[in-house]
């Protein structure tokens, strides 16, 4: 999937490598999890990878702030000087976002009183993109040395940054969220003799195969549904059907897959996506109903879409 997150595999936090109990960030393994991030960012967006030594900076040198050894816990200023950050470009595509909902590692301190009253010890570690609408990024607290993002709330629930991040790379090794090049989806304008000329950059990102659903975060993009999703779907609905054939004591005769032919979908306007995916390779049970007044679709009742012609916005 990726050379830069196969080589911190070993920090990922899970059952058996849990985060260390110790005083303060855990600042070289959240700095390792984080630059692999962006480093598979860098690559992914296009970027040259002997650049991105050249293209980032460790992020205390960024940090804005004066005397950070006075004023951070140890454990953050050393995640600083381990952590690496763009050192150029304006948020757009030629930024590179560090994630699909967070821009850049920042270090603005307090500014969340409005949550924790006079007792504000909070660090902003990483600020958000700006199509989301919660401009809080990824907090730290200094006193619990967890971090939280979203909804801001002091009873919770606060992790570890090494289980934030974890959690990221997991979802880019799932697809959910995926770096894409910044050509997908692009338009370069460039003056000609005849005048203006618009060039569009490719649907699909040819590496993997993805198109951009979502602009302002590149590389970025959000993936609606992955191979892994649909596999996970359809072993969870042949569970569901054999438990309920088990039940009924019905015969082991052949059975056949798909619940609905090409044909019926076309028919129905089902666009190509999980659920055509799904209805074309999960297997027809050897029963009608699947619960009172639940019925397995029949390609009869399933053209009937009430629904059909309403437009759909494009993806």
């Amino acid at each position: 999937m990726s050379r830069y997150l196969d080589e911190v595999v070993h920090l990922l936090v899970t059952d058996e490598n849990p985060p260390r109990e110790i005083d303060g960030l855990d600042h070289e393994r959240c700095a390792a999890l984080q630059n692999a991030i962006l480093k598979h960012a860098w690559v992914r967006s296009g970027r040259d990878e002997e650049a991105f030594l050249e293209g980032t900076v460790p992020s205390i040198e960024l940090c804005g702030l004066e005397r950070p050894e006075e004023e951070l816990h140890p454990s953050v200023v050393e995640f600083y000087r381990k952590a690496r950050t763009p050192c150029g470009g304006m948020p757009g595509k030629d930024f590179v976002n560090f994630f699909y909902n967070l821009r850049s590692l920042a270090s603005s301190l307090g500014n969340h009183g409005y949550c924790f009253g006079d007792d504000d010890e909070t660090i902003t570690l990483y600020d958000s993109t700006s199509q989301f609408t919660k401009p809080d990024g990824l907090v730290h607290s200094a006193i619990m040395h967890l971090d939280i993002q979203d909804e801001l709330d002091v009873d919770g629930p606060w992790q570890y940054l090494e289980s934030i991040l974890s959690v990221w790379i997991e979802m880019i090794q799932r697809q959910k969220v995926a770096a894409i090049s910044n050509e997908v989806g692009s338009e370069r304008y460039e003056q000609h003799e005849q005048g203006w000329l618009v060039f569009h950059g490719p649907d699909r990102d040819p590496l993997t195969g993805l198109q951009r659903l979502t602009h302002d975060a590149e590389p970025w993009t959000i993936v609606p549904w992955t191979a892994k999703d649909l596999e996970e779907a359809l072993e969870g609905w042949d569970s569901a059907v054999e438990a309920i054939e088990e039940t009924m004591q019905l015969d082991d005769a052949e059975t056949a897959d798909g619940l609905l032919d090409a044909a019926c979908l076309d028919a129905a306007k089902i666009p190509d996506g999980f659920a055509r995916e799904f209805l074309t390779k999960a297997r027809r049970p050897r029963f009608d109903f699947i619960a009172p007044g639940l019925r397995v679709p029949s390609p009869e009742d399933f053209t009937r879409q009430p629904f059909t012609d309403v437009s759909r916005p494009p993806v």
